[in-house]
């Protein structure tokens, strides 16, 4: 098939005007090249700056859990909200649970408007012991 001079022209003008409109659309979208987005991640209410001071929620304070093992943390934090949900359902109005772990010892304060409440316990198990600091103080309220 042959084609003439004047189709030969119209396709090359096409062309070009395709070319032109992605050149400019190409000017319109702004470049980033090489730039890495940087997103910082979310703090959650438990991170602290001191890892051996750490808040959950606004009410439950762990102090002295800096050496803890990441997984056995997820438990001990389980553990305390657990424990401050049994409190709480118990009729009582905590102002914040104390937890600290010195050592093999475990000493539980469960703040009140009009007292405080104290358990503790010594265990090599960190559940174990914690586990007995806060049915102490959970018997004092029942």
């Amino acid at each position: 098939m042959e084609t003439t001079q004047s189709e030969e022209q119209m396709t090359d003008e096409i062309n070009q005007s395709d070319l032109q409109n992605q050149t400019q659309d190409m000017n319109d979208t702004p470049q980033v090249a090489n730039e890495t987005p940087t997103v910082a991640a979310p703090q959650t209410s438990y991170e602290q700056s001191d890892p051996n001071h750490i808040k959950l929620g606004g009410n439950i304070e762990l102090i002295g859990f800096a050496d803890v093992e990441a997984s056995k943390m997820i438990v001990v934090k389980k553990m305390a909200g657990t424990y401050m949900r049994k409190m709480t359902d118990a009729g009582t109005e905590p102002l914040g649970l104390v937890i600290t772990k010195d050592g093999e010892a475990v000493n539980a304060v469960l703040k009140l408007s009009d007292k405080e409440l104290k358990g503790d316990d010594s265990n090599a198990n960190i559940f174990f012991g914690m586990d007995k600091a806060l049915a102490k103080v959970l018997e004092q309220i029942n």
